[in-house]
């Protein structure tokens, strides 16, 4: 069996601050919005720190699984709502595992990426959890749903999860359009209090089928994602 592991989510922002007026509360502020361009369209996913350098996204957000092209002009606004952020962050570069570049179903268990941003992060970020098989029955999904409040507000959707196929299964009964959310934390143990062994990523949104409304499938992070996150706190070397 493969061994788990984990790294610890950090909080930057006092008491003081938080009570100042941040756009969100605490674990939503390690999140945004990601934007790039794809042959010269436009396109947003959502993202979120898990290092102070390095953001974790969908790989479809980065690369496209046919050609292998990557995309232009990825930004992340972090905080990001309803056109307002507190920071914006180039990018230095983009990885995924190179399973995400085939034709087949099998691609969705390669559905993430990380990216090296410019700065560190001001607020902190989440923690992550690979090969966690067994130690979550349930998860809070996070992202930008484009059919909820036109993609402009973050959204919180909790519900149960299992395997199906490899990937995991999220059940958060929102029928409304989730593209925009791609890429967006699948969080175990979501705490906005002060526990410290709380806010693990253990999946990020990857896709959703026909004919199942508020069902979204997303990639078991395991010790493939954990050698992409190396790679990218290396600045991808």
């Amino acid at each position: 069996p493969s061994t788990p592991g984990s790294s610890p989510a950090k909080d930057l922002v006092s008491d003081r601050e938080r009570a100042s007026g941040n756009v969100y509360d605490k674990p939503l502020y390690w999140a945004g919005k990601l934007f790039f361009r794809n042959k010269g369209e436009s396109y947003v996913c959502s993202a979120q720190f898990i290092s102070p350098t390095v953001l974790l996204t969908a790989a479809h957000c980065v690369r496209d699984s046919e050609t292998g092209e990557w995309y232009d002009d990825v930004i992340f606004a972090l905080q990001y709502k309803n056109g307002e952020y507190s920071q914006v962050y180039d990018y230095v570069c983009t990885a995924t595992n190179k399973g995400w570049v085939q034709d087949g179903f099998e691609k969705y268990l390669y559905d993430f990426a990380v990216i090296k941003v410019d700065k560190p992060s001001k607020t902190g970020y989440f923690g992550t959890h690979w090969n966690w098989d067994g130690q979550y029955s349930d998860a809070v999904k996070i992202g930008y749903p484009g059919g909820v409040e036109n993609g402009e507000v973050i959204q919180v959707e909790k519900g149960p999860i299992q395997f199906v196929e490899g990937v995991v299964q999220l059940t958060h009964g929102n029928p409304a359009d989730q593209g925009g959310s791609s890429g967006g934390a699948w969080i175990g143990a979501f705490s906005d209090g002060n526990n410290t062994d709380a806010n693990y990523i253990i999946s990020v949104e990857s896709f959703g089928v026909d004919g199942q409304p508020g069902i979204d499938y997303g990639p078991y992070l395991n010790e493939e994602f954990k050698s992409l996150f190396d790679y990218g706190e290396n600045g991808c070397q």
